[in-house]
């Protein structure tokens, strides 16, 4: 289970291209320093070590941050295109996991990072759609 932060960088030089990391066919040729070649690259060496792993990948979660969101669902395009293509679950922590803006002092009391209660919630999300997929 990969789990993508709402804290990373989302400058588009550092997030990458998911299109262009998709049709590369040479993994030594993908830009690691990129989240889209990091995450392909991830997935298709887990793939190879361990064909029989199931792997999925949390997506950030929502922030009260300025600008955090925005940023936020850049990267969760990239992920998702790029799971969509290698056949890869995802869980949309974003949409689906009832931490929001609009409840964020509850959950979220510096604007990104869970608190004990954030946490409990954001992992019965998880539990909830591990259930699911198995």
């Amino acid at each position: 289970l990969f789990s993508y932060g709402t804290n990373d960088s989302f400058d588009t030089a550092i997030l990458g291209d998911a299109d262009a990391t998709l049709c590369e066919k040479d993994l030594s040729k993908l830009d690691l320093f990129t989240m889209a070649g990091a995450v392909r690259w991830c997935i298709d060496t887990l793939k190879t070590e361990f064909p029989n792993a199931e792997i999925y990948i949390a997506l950030p979660l929502q922030s009260a941050r300025d600008g955090k969101n925005e940023g936020n669902l850049k990267k969760i395009a990239i992920i998702k295109k790029i799971c969509d293509a290698m056949s890869v679950t995802y869980f949309d922590c974003y949409a689906e996991s009832g931490i929001t803006k609009e409840n964020s002092a509850q959950y979220l009391p510096d604007g990104l990072h869970p608190n004990r209660e954030g946490k409990e919630v954001h992992a019965d999300y998880i539990i909830k759609k591990l259930k699911e997929v198995n």
